[in-house]
């Protein structure tokens, strides 16, 4: 991906690692810029209350959808 760069050639990340980065570096901050622009903004608060076939028990999934000013 990054051919000009030894440093970059020669990184690696383990699915544990990757996780951990997402979890919390990238969420942390993430949700904190959504709450930032939802708070100046419209938004519909959506839920959905349904069976997980996978693991049969129920499951909460809660969905925002906002509207930005641009």
């Amino acid at each position: 991906m990054f051919l000009d760069s030894e440093i970059a050639r020669n990184f690696s990340c383990s699915e544990s690692k990757a996780r951990y980065i997402a979890t919390f570096g990238l969420a942390p901050y993430l949700l904190d810029v959504l709450m930032q622009k939802v708070k100046d903004d419209c938004f519909v608060l959506l839920f959905d209350e349904s069976l997980n076939k996978k693991v049969q028990q129920k499951q909460l999934d809660i969905y925002l959808r906002f509207w930005n000013g641009n």
